[in-house]
This record gives structure tokens, sequence and C-alpha cells, in this order.
């Protein structure tokens, strides 16, 4: 591992040696996993989160001409890549919201905060903010690509991820806990506004359906 992070400033001018390692990077990666990766990012009944603009194969993505891309929010040991394949994001800026948004368990109630409640001593639910954002404010014509060393073998890269547009940070620590207090209810789902998200620390907002509900 030590040896690819520093042979990456190497890779970072070199246009065949980033495509020989995307290349590698997708062969050692369980095809499976891929598989499933790609249904998700495919317009249709399985997708989920943001999605290409039409269908896009394995092999489609291999050969997509990507590009070093250093972006704040990729850390190491991960590499990031950029190439030109359109998509339409899950997510959006928390200002292109309208001004009625809910509050929700993030991702189905599975996002934990990292530290415990220091009362309960338990992790507690994060809180994500949703909301039906159009789709012309979620277009846009570039997908991210993440490699890093493989858990089983860390000499090796394997394909961690792909999505389109930029990584995003990481949602803010705001429980659900603290929005039904806020609120005072017990309900999950939390109509609120965008202002109090905004105030809350909220950056993003996760695009969906949120009337009648």
């Amino acid at each position: 591992m030590k040896l690819l992070i520093e042979n990456w400033n190497k890779f970072l001018n070199e246009e065949q040696d980033v495509a020989s390692m995307v290349a590698s990077a997708f062969q050692n990666t369980d095809p499976e996993y891929l598989e499933r990766s790609i249904k998700q990012r495919t317009p249709g009944p399985e997708a989920a989160g943001s999605t290409f603009s039409g269908p896009v194969s394995i092999q489609d993505l291999i050969q997509a001409g990507w590009q070093p891309y250093k972006h704040p929010a990729i850390s190491s040991p991960a590499l990031g890549f950029k190439a030109a394949i359109p998509g339409v994001l899950g997510i959006a800026d928390i200002n292109e919201a309208p001004d009625e948004v809910v509050f929700q368990p993030a991702h189905g109630g599975k996002a934990m905060t990292k530290e415990p409640n220091p009362q309960t001593g338990e992790p507690e639910v994060l809180a994500e903010v949703v909301a039906d954002i159009p789709a012309a404010a979620r277009e846009v014509g570039h997908t991210t690509l993440l490699i890093g060393p493989s858990r089983e073998n860390p000499d090796k890269l394997q394909v961690w991820t792909f999505f389109p547009g930029d990584p995003t940070p990481q949602l803010p620590e705001i429980t659900m806990r603290e929005v039904k207090e806020k609120y005072n209810t017990t309900e999950d789902r939390i109509r609120g506004s965008k202002q109090d998200a905004i105030d809350m620390g909220y950056g993003f907002v996760k695009h969906g359906k949120i009337k009648g509900n």
C-alpha cells in the first residue's frame, strides 16, 4: 500500500498509467459487487440515490477516460478520478430545497452517531433532510470513481465506489432525538422548514417525494 501511495503523484501525470490503474482496479473487484453497483446507478426499479442519465456498462466505466480528481471530500487512502458520464443526483444543495422539508431517520435508520449518547451509552440514529428537488437542479455532467487498497491484499487496488457528481461531506451529527425535541413530537417523519435545516448545519438535502406523506 505504501508503494501505491508513493506512486500516486507519478500516475497523476501519466494518462496511460491512469487507464491501466483503473482497469486493474476493476479487474481486482468482486464482479457481483460491480453488478449490484451498476444496477443501483442505472435508472429503473433497482435504482437508489444518484443515477446515471442512461445505461452504463462495466466496460463503459473502464474505458471512460478517467482523470485524477483531487477533491476535498476524498481522503487517503482513497484515490479519486473523474469522467464525463452524466447523471442525476439523489441529493442537492440545501439552498435548492423548497421552504418545506421533512426530517427522517438517515439511511432508513441505519446511520448512527460515532459517539454514544452520554446518558444511555448507546449510539443514536442520525437525521437526514428530504425535499422534492426538481431534476434540473440535480443534473450533473460527470461521475466520480473512488478506488483504494483491497482488504484482502492491501498491495492491490480495487473499486470502492462510483457515483454521478462530486463526493459530499458526511452527514452532520444531528440526531432524530434532537429533531424530535425541537419540534416537540415523537413522529419519525417531521415536517419542518429549510431555514431550520440550514440553522442546524445541513448543507445538503436528499431528494424524495414528501407531499401526501
